[in-house]
């Protein structure tokens, strides 16, 4: 051994290849002059396994290589072991019995003489679990005694553990106990000057070994008064005012949760661009008064002082909290609120909740922060999904760059609003199609800016974004109630773009045709451009969107459901392309798909019209009380983020095609906004994810008349250049005009 270590350190002063050489050599030396010790080894492939409801068997890899013991952890008397030992690896099998009752599990121990794993079994049963506080807030008599709350519990596990924090006075509660259905709750009496609050913790653990917990917000009284003072809802709005003010007085109110705790219940603020408070949507609950004739949207101080639930009938002290007054629309907001401020709670079914069942035109701004009913609406852009962005810039990719998107809905009086889907929502983007049909929709109310769609119509960015005076917010997929087909709608297409169709080279016209129908034509006036690559033969050249419906994610590439458009032949557009959604962030291709058409070529004409887009169709036999347009567009480009395409649109109506002739035109509407694209290192609160979806009411003059002519052009020279909204004049030829759908609709 000596002798080795004076050769190391001769060697110190050679090479240091030759150092690693001899130190493996003196290494081996020690080692072979140890005592060598088999390795132990034992493990498992899998750590939990999940089986099905229905008898069956199952088995897991064991990795081990002396004799190894298998047992039964737990008792059990439904599953059984097919292997008791094992010598080495092996796959170790087990059969398990149909289970008609509760889910439920076990474990299985692997055991050598040195070492033990185990491996948990767990099995779906035929019925469901559930632990429900029927009350999470009460308020117990000052004099003491018990109180008794009833519960849901449906488990084999009927035992529960309580835990008591007092949040204001000496301890109080006595014991908290489970009798039956219900919760007894016994407290000494109240013998002080104020109200004492305290929250008891129940915790119950299901067949899979889960922990749930519910919280009870309990108070009780004082004895020598502090009672509060009952208000109303139409007597609380009296008191506010445009400036938040504390409400000082020990008021109650008392009334029905309609919208909470939900990814789509509130609006995700954008701070700033790049951060999103996402904690705005858990703070916020909406509440409305027992007639269902006003509401507030209340916000709690923290997402864990939002306590409430969904369909409960609620009592809240509202002592301490902030009331507000918004104007145009007027609407109302308590702030600031805690849940110790929740005095009772009684969990009611969706069924007692006041219905509300309203046309579009009918709505007032009382109804603002109630929930409502829209009666006979239809989602009129036939493709994409709940929010067809490009998701590289949503939290989906940790961008936070936008909190939600709009889409159109209508009805069959012809209004129209938008539709607000958050990102947080955990069903806009699933693969699932938007119904083509008319049905309900409900939600919550409310009055929402959004200035990627207009942001230019205040004089302080605050009030910049009015995309309506009224908008909804959907809280579950089931509130989209509508009919899957469009057989069973309350609307007729005329004429439908949902991707750029077009015959090949055989076109002298340069046109595109409908994709539903064969009703006209479709085009760009600038005559000396010309786009023949990729088989086209047009005036227009085909482009990319982001309807491509989902799921996104980086773990979720590839098309698989395609981009919800289903052709009358059966078939499913765009299923196939291998294009689309490459990247996960649900854009589509832009030759293969082509599900959008794209021009820069926004010249003036020598007469000084702006070249167009123009359509053509018919209304030959068509006699409705509704018509309408509806037109989703973007300017689609950027370069080193200058857009330079042109902000103000216009769209008019001719009977004769004569684009140079102004007198045959007229107005469909005032001047209209198309949003620039989002360019990702310079990105603008007023750039857009997606197209800006728009309906335009169409005059009764165009019926029945062999030829209709629409044009859509730029209203004026305005355009951005990537740091403002409008502050440049636009560049012909430079950036690009996009559309992705167009249709004419009329009433059956």
């Amino acid at each position: 051994m000596k002798k080795n270590m004076k050769i190391v350190d001769m060697m110190k002063k050679t090479s240091g290849f030759a150092l690693v050489v001899l130190a493996f050599t003196t290494s081996c030396s020690l080692f072979d002059d140890a005592q060598y010790k088999e390795l132990d080894e034992l493990g498992l492939k899998q750590k939990q396994i999940t089986v099905s409801r229905d008898e069956g068997s199952s088995s897991v890899d064991l990795f081990c290589n002396k004799h190894c013991d298998i047992s039964l952890l737990d008792s059990c008397d439904w599953l059984k072991l097919l292997d008791d030992a094992a010598q080495a690896d092996k796959k170790v099998r087990f059969a398990y019995m149909y289970n008609d009752s509760y889910p439920r599990m076990t474990r299985i121990l692997f055991a050598t003489a040195t070492r033990k794993d185990t491996l948990t079994v767990l099995q779906e049963g035929l019925l469901e679990e559930s632990f429900v506080l029927k009350n999470s807030s009460v308020v117990v008599a000052e004099e003491g005694g018990e109180t008794r709350i009833p519960i849901v519990l449906k488990s084999d596990n009927r035992v529960l553990s309580f835990e008591v924090k007092y949040l204001n006075g000496d301890a109080w509660v006595t014991s908290c106990d489970l009798s039956g259905e219900t919760l007894s709750i016994r407290t000494e009496a109240n013998g002080g000057n104020e109200m004492r609050r305290a929250r008891i913790f129940v915790r119950w653990t299901d067949g899979w070994g889960e922990t749930v917990t519910r919280i009870l917000q309990i108070a009780q009284s004082s004895a020598s008064g502090g009672a509060s003072i009952q208000i109303s809802f139409e007597q609380l709005r009296t008191l506010a005012s445009t400036t938040p003010s504390t409400i000082v007085e020990p008021y109650a109110l008392t009334a029905y949760v309609v919208g909470t705790r939900n990814g789509n219940a509130g609006e995700c603020f954008m701070e700033e661009m790049g951060y999103i408070d996402y904690d705005s949507n858990e703070t916020t609950v909406y509440i409305e008064s027992l007639d269902g004739r006003y509401g507030f949207r209340l916000t709690t101080l923290s997402p864990e002082d939002n306590l409430f639930e969904q369909n409960a009938k609620v009592t809240i002290l509202l002592e301490g909290a902030s009331l507000k007054k918004s104007e145009n629309p007027e609407r109302y907001e308590i702030l600031d609120v805690t849940s110790p401020m929740i005095i009772s709670s009684e969990q009611m079914e969706a069924s007692d909740i006041p219905s509300k069942a309203l046309y579009m035109n009918e709505l007032q701004d009382s109804d603002i922060y109630t929930r409502v009913c829209l009666r006979d609406c239809e989602i009129p852009v036939r493709k994409g999904c709940l929010t067809p962005v490009n998701e590289g810039y949503t939290m989906l990719f940790g961008a936070d760059k936008f909190a939600k998107y709009p889409i159109l809905i209508r009805d069959i009086r012809g209004s129209s609003m938008y539709m607000f889907t958050n990102m947080t929502c955990s069903y806009r983007r699933t693969g699932e199609m938007l119904p083509y049909g008319s049905g309900s929709i409900s939600g919550i109310l409310v009055h929402e800016k959004y200035r990627p769609f207009n942001d230019n119509d205040a004089p302080d960015e605050a009030g910049c974004g009015n995309i309506g005076r009224y908008q909804i917010r959907h809280l579950s997929k089931e509130d989209i109630a509508l009919d899957p087909s469009s057989e069973n709608g309350f609307s007729a297409l005329l004429t439908e773009y949902r991707y750029m169709k077009h015959p090949g080279e055989v076109n002298p016209e340069g046109y595109i045709y409908p994709t539903y129908g064969n009703n006209g034509w479709f085009t760009h006036t600038r005559e000396s451009y010309w786009y023949t690559k990729n088989g086209f033969h047009t005036k227009c050249w085909p482009n990319y969107d982001h309807s491509y419906l989902g799921p996104c994610g980086s773990s979720n590439k590839g098309n698989i459901n395609g981009l919800g458009i289903i052709l009358e032949d059966g078939s499913n557009y765009g299923l196939t392309d291998p294009e689309t959604n490459s990247d996960g962030k649900g854009r589509t291709s832009s030759v293969a798909a082509a599900p959008s058409w794209t021009s820069t070529q926004w010249y003036k004409r020598p007469s000084g019209q702006y070249e167009a887009w123009l359509v053509n169709f018919s209304t030959k036999g068509i006699h409705t009380d509704c018509i309408s347009m509806q037109l989703s567009m973007m300017n689609i480009q950027q370069t080193d983020g200058k857009a330079l395409s042109p902000r103000y649109w216009k769209a008019q109506w001719s009977l004769e095609p004569d684009m140079d002739n102004a007198s045959v035109w007229t107005d469909i509407e005032d001047v209209f906004t198309v949003p620039d694209i989002v360019y990702f290192a310079n990105t603008l609160l007023s750039q857009c994810t997606g197209h800006k979806q728009m309906n335009f009411a169409l005059p009764a003059e165009i019926l029945d008349k062999d030829n209709v002519y629409i044009r859509i052009f730029p209203a004026n020279d305005k355009g951005s250049d990537g740091y403002g909204y409008d502050n440049v004049k636009f560049v012909a030829g430079t950036s690009q005009n996009n559309i992705n759908y167009f249709a004419i609709r009329y009433n059956k």
